[in-house]
């Protein structure tokens, strides 16, 4: 059973990574003028480096609006996030997923891959690859979740739901992993955000909720019938900064939840 705990808890990983970015600049369009489309975004062979602060976060306001600023140059590093967007063919579960244009793996060194396909509308997942202790897994999403959808601009909101499931075989014991998300986006500000060292960045924010349900049942056939064995319920909250050319969000902000944001971690653009 600690193999499938292990399988459910990358999975989940791959799910909520994918909010990374490159290196820093400054520019881009007014700050109620922003508009995030395909082109903003990065490509295969791009790697994002995001700075993460647990400990030294700063009390800041989430009201809506236009032409706001957002200060958190006075944050740290305790810790430094890597991901790599790479070129399908060159990861061992491609084959699964013909039709992905990028493999996103959120830890550098892992062997967790993500499939994406990212067209001129939106960034959509297909499914996700695995070595779980020697035991290669692939699942494909029944229903596809999307990560971003374009154009991105002040007042634009669309929700979602993905579903996603796979069967391990543990030594004639059949684990099955299903995974359930809704997600909300909202971009309900637009304004300037500064970083340390004396970037900022015109930006718009998209106010993003993610609720994952994890479900992990067992049988002793592939077929069941299947006995749930573990379920979990985790929901995310989280503002995410989103500038002109900047491949990724500049900035995300995650909050213990829309009521009270209080901050439990900030990540910003390396």
């Amino acid at each position: 059973m600690k193999n499938s705990f292990l399988f459910a808890f990358m999975i989940a990983v791959a799910l909520t990574a994918c909010k990374k970015d490159d290196t820093p600049s400054t520019g881009g369009s007014t700050p109620t003028g922003v508009t995030i489309t395909s082109t903003d975004l990065g490509n295969a062979g791009d790697t994002m480096l995001m700075n993460v602060d647990t400990t030294n976060l700063p009390t800041l306001s989430f009201a809506p609006g236009q032409n706001l600023t957002w200060d958190i140059s006075m944050v740290g590093i305790d810790k430094i996030d890597t991901i790599a967007f790479l070129t399908p063919a060159n990861t061992p579960g491609h084959s699964y997923f013909p039709t992905a244009n990028i493999a996103m793996q959120p830890e550098a060194g892992q062997p967790i891959y993500m499939y994406l396909l990212k067209g001129t509308d939106k960034v959509e997942g297909l499914g996700i690859w695995a070595d779980v202790q020697g035991t290669q897994v692939h699942a494909e999403y029944t229903d596809k979740p999307i990560l971003i959808k374009f154009p991105m601009s002040y007042n634009s909101a669309y929700s979602d739901s993905a579903y996603l499931e796979t069967i391990l075989n543990m030594n004639g014991q059949f684990i099955k992993s299903e995974m359930i998300q809704k997600i909300t986006s909202n971009v309900d500000a637009s304004g300037t955000i500064k970083l340390p060292n004396s970037v900022q960045f015109s930006c718009i924010r998209e106010k993003h909720m993610e609720i994952n349900i994890n479900n992990i049942y067992w049988s002793l056939s592939q077929s069941g019938p299947w006995t749930l064995y573990q379920s979990s319920k985790d929901t995310s909250y989280d503002y995410n900064f989103f500038a002109k050319g900047q491949k990724w969000n500049v900035a995300t902000i995650s909050v213990k939840n829309f009521t009270n944001n209080t901050i439990k971690e900030i990540a910003y653009k390396k």
